[in-house]
This record gives C-alpha cells, structure tokens and sequence, in this order.
C-alpha cells in the first residue's frame, strides 16, 4: 500500500485520521492526500466490515416495510465485497465514500502511535476501484510534534 502527500510518497505508520471534526476546516494548511491499496490487501482487511455493513442492510431492509435505504444493494442481492468489487465496484465505491470511509480507514491505516503522527486525513473525495487497486483521495494536514 502507497500513500501520497502532494503527490509525493508518505509513510503509511504516519498517517492517522481525523476522526473528531472530519470534513471540517481544520484551520491548518490543507495537503491532497491519496493512497492505492492492492486489491489482496483491500480484500483481507477490509471484508469483514463491509460485508457486517451488507448485512446489515439486509437485515434492516427485512425489518422495515418502507424503501430500502440503499436500493441498489438489495437490487444487488446483498453482495459480499469479493463480488461487489468484480460485479459493481462503483458501488464499493460508493458505500466507502457514504457510509464506511472511518470503517476502510481504520482497517488500512489501524491506530498508530501518537508519537509517529506526521498527517492526519480530514477529508476523502473519492474511492474508486481500479482493476488490482482501490484509490482514496482527499485531503488532510501535517501535524507537527515538538
């Protein structure tokens, strides 16, 4: 897994993200923040979320007798992530960025150290599934330790 800061590459046991104000002006300077994650890896740690998240939806859709919230995952079948990303990855994609850019972020990215802090991502405008890789882009700030 490869992440960027401006463009250039940035090390991932640095990274954390914003989890109290995320999307908000964190009154610092900003930085276009981007990461590709290889398909086995985005597999591995990111399955079991997203596929609790599909069941979720199903059940829910099961329990209420109104419009399922997400219409094209039960129009879908509930896929698991192993299928969504071959059959519908735009939709992955836009489950990520709707509803589970925290759940994808702590699974690639986990609970670093606070003394390793050196960026913290406050924000993600796109997911896109590419072949072998999923990118995130967003944008987030250094974070400067004395």
């Amino acid at each position: 897994m490869i992440s960027y800061v401006d463009g250039l590459e940035f090390p991932n046991g640095s990274i954390i993200y914003n989890d109290q104000g995320f999307g908000c002006d964190p009154g610092l300077p900003v930085q276009k923040f981007s990461v590709n994650i290889p398909m086995g890896y985005f597999l591995e740690n990111f399955s079991n979320k997203f596929n609790e998240f599909i069941g979720e939806c199903e059940q829910d859709d099961d329990n209420i007798e109104q419009e399922s919230d997400i219409p094209e995952v039960k129009e879908l079948g509930y896929p698991l992530l192993k299928e969504a990303v071959e059959e519908c990855p735009k939709l992955v994609s836009d489950l990520i960025c709707d509803y589970l850019y925290f759940d994808l972020l702590e699974a690639i990215y986990g609970r670093n150290k606070r003394e390793c802090w050196k960026f913290a991502i406050n924000s993600l405008s796109s997911a896109a599934v590419h072949g072998q890789v999923v990118e995130l882009v967003g944008s987030g700030y250094r974070i400067n330790q004395k």
